[in-house]
């Protein structure tokens, strides 16, 4: 008769794929060189792969019989941990596995306690089950040589993203790329679920979205620059803020749990806007320069440089990796094709959109209309 295989000898998995035949073979050509564990009740606790390779190789095998005295399930580790070539991911797992069998240890010995002679045990003594689990848990991560971070991450990853979970089950994903699998499906579904508000709202006053790309141009005030005509030009023709009001812009009330801020800044407010940034709720990553091919205005060096510095809230990464930190565009236009000393080029919004996702929200946006972005704030 076919031996059964005990729920403890799940803590370790069957062997799949090549390592099977791998190990039918060798026992094939040398035998059983370690013998298959059976439980007081027959069914088998350690060596379900040997015994099902002796079934296939033809091999009688061998077994041997636990003593029942000690733990089970340290039992079962020390049989296996040694011998199999375990990574962080499979240590986790069989950690996880484990939690259960040690936790129900702790209830037997409870119980055998309270047997002992103990009918009416003080409440005090009576189970606790939630002690039982932590410590089951803090038993289970050392014995398997993991963290108990590495065992929380698996349990939440099977409760939000149970199709990643299997791939982690069957040594297809490694924990931290799964991890960031399940961020990214949870970000996905947040900008779609986000970018329908948008879709829904009639203005943009009333849109409830919160964007994973923010792109904000402030209409900075000069006189906040600290001398007078510094541009040597005469003042802008639109709508200017001063800094302390451009300070509490709700740019954190706009901004998703994870996404991505370019702040255009002019060289001269640079320190300026790693301050927004910081109000704002996110951190400074680096800055990119857009090169324009004639110079600008100035009193001391003329511009022919101008900066969007990138900032990050959240993990979400980039969509691309194979950008620079600087682009060369013309100048910007407006909708009748002429200079347009506030409009940003066409080039720029084609970096966001290639290395950013949506939905897309500009802040003081230019007067150029531009497909899949919302436009927030007085037009530069």
């Amino acid at each position: 008769m076919q031996r059964k295989f005990h729920s403890a000898s799940t803590i370790f998995p069957l062997l799949e794929g090549e390592e099977f035949p791998g190990l039918v073979e060798s026992i094939r050509a040398k035998g059983l060189l370690n013998p298959i564990w059976l439980h007081p009740d027959g069914s088998i606790i350690d060596g379900r792969n040997r015994y099902r390779a002796c079934l296939k190789a033809g091999v009688q095998p061998q077994f041997e019989t636990w003593s029942g005295k000690g733990s089970l399930t340290d039992f079962v580790f020390a049989q296996n941990f040694d011998r199999r070539h375990l990574n962080a991911t499979m240590r986790a797992l069989a950690a996880k596995r484990a939690e259960p069998f040690y936790a129900a240890e702790a209830r037997q010995r409870q119980l055998a306690a309270l047997k002992k002679g103990k009918k009416h045990a003080p409440v005090s003594q009576k189970i606790d089950y939630r002690a039982n689990e932590s410590k089951a848990a803090a038993r289970a991560a050392r014995v398997s040589k993991s963290n108990r971070t590495y065992i929380a991450d698996l349990k939440r990853i099977e409760k939000e993203s149970p199709t990643v979970y299997a791939r982690i089950e069957s040594g297809e994903l490694e924990l931290i790329p799964a991890k960031r699998q399940v961020r990214e499906q949870k970000r996905e579904k947040r900008r779609k679920e986000n970018a329908e508000l948008v879709k829904v709202a009639k203005t943009p006053e009333e849109i409830k979205a919160k964007f994973a790309t923010i792109m904000i141009d402030p209409p900075w005030d000069r006189g906040d620059e600290g001398d007078v005509n510094q541009f040597g030009r005469a003042n802008p023709d639109y709508h200017t803020m001063p800094f302390a009001d451009i300070l509490k812009l709700p740019v954190a009330d706009k901004a998703d749990v994870d996404c991505h801020l370019y702040l255009w800044i002019t060289n001269r407010s640079l320190f300026k806007g790693l301050e927004l940034m910081e109000a704002w709720g996110f951190r400074y990553i680096t800055c990119l320069t857009w090169c324009k091919p004639t110079f600008g205005i100035g009193n001391y060096y003329r511009g022919s440089t101008e900066q969007i510095l990138f900032a990050v809230k959240g993990q979400q990464p980039l969509k691309r990796k194979d950008v620079g930190t600087w682009f060369l565009a013309e100048r910007g236009k407006n909708d009748l094709g002429k200079d347009d000393h506030s409009a940003k080029p066409e080039e720029a919004f084609q970096l966001i959109e290639s290395c950013s996702p949506g939905p897309y929200l500009e802040w003081f946006p230019g007067s150029k209309v531009r497909d899949g972005w919302t436009k927030l704030g007085v037009a530069n």
